[in-house]
């Protein structure tokens, strides 16, 4: 099974890279956690610590720029890297659900100095015509906590996932499919 593989891999890796996004508004208090949230990513980072220690963060602007350099070093230092993509939504607005240029040539990137590369979207699954394949790919339809807790319990092995595709994005990511593995090595 391709989620029980991710989570043995997750058990026996020293270091776990997650580069997450933000969009330029930055922080702000969450009604929900009654907290501060400087970004999504945060709140990931918490829930992955429940199940591996050693989890490093850095936040990337929704057009990388300054900060794509860390996280490209931390990147090829880390044995996986999740990246982890929000995608804002909003009805009539010019480029909603879409990922900027710059965060697909950023993931390009990322995949060619990570060992193993999984991609977490939150939003909209038809960013996935743009981006590059990691080697596992988790689509989320939204930044709710509930949907943020789940996407990571399914990562480690403690959830299935029982969400699928409601529509054919490319002949890749088809519809009924929750879940994508382009690495056939991640079967451990």
């Amino acid at each position: 099974d391709l989620l029980k593989s991710l989570y043995l891999l997750l058990r026996k890796i020293e270091k776990l890279g997650l580069i997450s996004t933000q969009d330029e508004a930055g922080p702000y208090i969450s009604p929900d956690l009654g907290t501060e949230v400087r970004s999504y990513g945060q709140i990931i980072r918490r829930e992955l610590r429940q199940y591996h220690s050693n989890v490093e963060e850095v936040t990337v602007f929704d057009s990388p720029n300054s900060e794509q350099a860390i996280a490209l070093s931390k990147a090829a230092d880390a044995d996986l890297v999740i990246f982890a993509s929000f995608v804002p939504l909003a009805a009539y607005k010019a480029g909603s659900g879409l990922i900027p240029l710059a965060q697909g040539d950023f993931i390009k990137e990322l995949k060619v100095k990570s060992k193993h590369l999984t991609i977490l979207i939150y939003g909209s699954p038809y960013v996935l015509r743009e981006l590059a394949k990691g080697d596992i790919t988790l689509c989320a339809y939204g930044n709710t906590l509930p949907a943020l807790k789940a996407s990571v319990e399914v990562l480690c092995g403690k959830a299935s996932s029982r969400g699928k595709l409601p529509v054919t994005i490319l002949p890749e990511y088809l519809y009924r499919v929750s879940i994508w593995c382009w690495n056939k090595s991640l079967k451990l």
